[in-house]
């Protein structure tokens, strides 16, 4: 599906909700979505309008019936045709905004979270580091200090602002409509796992901890959220290392499929499959 004016509106309200900012050019784009969209561009009165009337009142004669036809006919066309602009033009700028967003005005938007991101990805380390992940409420309440039952408190807040910044990176993953970072090409069939890979594996989380096992995080509420799962490897990466995240994931994953595939043969000699999301310079597993 083309990039629409609907996604321009999810995007524009998560990436406000998160607290963040559209850059000027894709601000000024999206005004004018707004605008062609709220045009009315009608033309002069429907000639039917006054049809019926004129007919009950003895005063629709066969020529005035066919002008007036004529005239209905040619409104028709004509709004017919505004509309039929007015969706051209939203889709040329949609297009564009699209355009802008894949080069460069998603780092842009990613440029505006981070400090935000940092903010509150910090309060979760400590919290993390005061808490233990078993620890209840009632255990806090008896026995937890002035620290940490601040903490604890906060954890909410800090956990529902990491998951709208997650939400404006899901915007820019291969599963979007925007798809800033495009659908990997080279798997016969979707991957098992493949679902699982979105913002927060490719944008929210540092190398040190991988694509695989950050999408294993359960996401529970409150203590229990992805965020503290990942606590100590949380970072706002960039488009590039997202995409690199992903490329990677795609090449770990082909592996394993052909290992657990096993080995082919085209006569006496074994067919080797060359892993399509490898990096040419990059040697191949032993046993891959």
């Amino acid at each position: 599906m083309p990039f629409s004016e609907t996604n321009v509106r999810v995007l524009a309200a998560a990436v406000k909700q998160a607290g963040g900012e559209l850059p000027p050019t894709l601000r000024n784009l999206r005004e004018a979505i707004w605008a062609v969209q709220g045009a009315t561009g009608k033309p002069n009165r429907d000639p039917l309008d006054r049809l019926a009337d004129d007919a009950a009142a003895g005063k629709l004669d066969a020529q005035k019936a066919e002008l007036t036809i004529a005239k209905a006919a040619a409104h028709a066309a004509e709004q017919a045709h505004v509309q039929q602009a007015q969706q051209m033009a939203a889709a040329r700028l949609c297009k564009r905004f699209r355009t802008e967003l894949v080069n460069g005005g998603a780092d842009q938007i990613l440029n505006s979270l981070r400090p935000i991101f940092d903010e509150h990805a910090e309060a979760v380390q400590r919290t993390a580091a005061l808490i233990p992940p078993a620890t209840t409420a009632e255990q806090l309440v008896s026995a937890g200090t002035p620290e940490q039952l601040e903490a604890w408190r906060s954890i909410d807040h800090h956990v529902a602002a990491l998951d709208q910044i997650a939400r404006v990176a899901d915007e820019f993953t291969h599963h979007s409509a925007a798809q800033v970072i495009a659908p990997p090409k080279g798997f016969s069939s979707q991957p098992h796992g493949y679902a699982a890979i979105n913002g927060f594996v490719l944008f929210c989380v540092a190398d040190s901890l991988n694509p695989w096992r950050a999408a294993d995080i359960d996401n529970k509420p409150h203590r229990g959220s992805r965020w503290f799962g990942a606590a100590n490897h949380l970072q706002l990466r960039t488009v590039d290392e997202a995409r690199e995240r992903l490329r990677r994931w795609c090449e770990e994953t082909w592996d394993a499929m052909e290992r657990s595939r096993g080995k082919t043969y085209r006569g006496d000699t074994e067919v080797i499959r060359t892993n399509p999301f490898r990096l040419a310079e990059e040697p191949a597993q032993a046993g891959a």
